[in-house]
């Protein structure tokens, strides 16, 4: 996904899952340079909404791009958001064909956008996630879950984080794992909308 979508179209920035929840978690491990990267790639975020160059966050990716623009992102008071979970689209936009009003993927998340930027849309909303798909101005879009994760893929992340998540809400992702996902629509929306932006642009 992330390398066709960049190759042929804009920008796609993402992390390591979980990647600002360690940054939380163990703010003393985190490495001088580290700081620094993620504080030139603010920065080059910022360039590219002023540019209007198209740019997909993911996750991590998502977080950053509210943050860069002068949104907040803190932790979720409901905890760990894992496992397959429903995206209620709030508002449809031109790009997203084929149209649905609902899409199931996979989360893996402690952290959330708890504010937009002051030109930010939210476009859909999860139960444990208000802010799962935001647009910014014509050109940037954040998604909270992961269209590019596999079941396998996802399971295995669960496994070993285990001992953060909780055993009981660990299970329950696991077991949501076998419910039906949409993101191969999802991946059309995305290039659909970098397509659309760099029309615009």
């Amino acid at each position: 996904l992330v390398d066709v979508v960049e190759q042929e179209l804009g920008r796609v920035v993402g992390a390591a899952p979980g990647h600002h929840d360690d940054v939380v978690d163990h703010p003393e491990r985190v490495d001088h340079r580290v700081d620094q990267h993620e504080q030139r790639r603010r920065h080059q975020e910022r360039q590219l909404h002023a540019a209007e160059h198209p740019f997909v966050g993911i996750c991590f990716g998502h977080q950053m791009l509210a943050e860069a623009l002068g949104g907040k992102v803190a932790r979720a008071e409901i905890g760990w958001g894992v496992g397959v979970r429903a995206i209620e689209i709030t508002q449809a936009e031109s790009w997203m064909q084929p149209l649905q009003t609902s899409c199931q993927l996979q989360y893996m998340h402690q952290d959330q956008v708890q504010q937009l930027p002051a030109d930010g849309l939210v476009l859909g909303q999860s139960a444990h996630c208000p802010v799962a798909l935001l647009r910014v101005g014509r050109s940037m879009l954040g998604i909270q879950a992961h269209p590019e994760f596999t079941p396998e893929y996802g399971e295995a992340l669960l496994v070993d984080r285990t001992e953060k998540i909780g055993a009981e809400r660990t299970r329950q992702a696991r077991e949501s794992l076998s419910q039906a996902t949409d993101e191969i629509v999802v991946t059309r929306w995305l290039t659909e909308f970098l397509k659309q932006a760099l029309t615009q642009s």
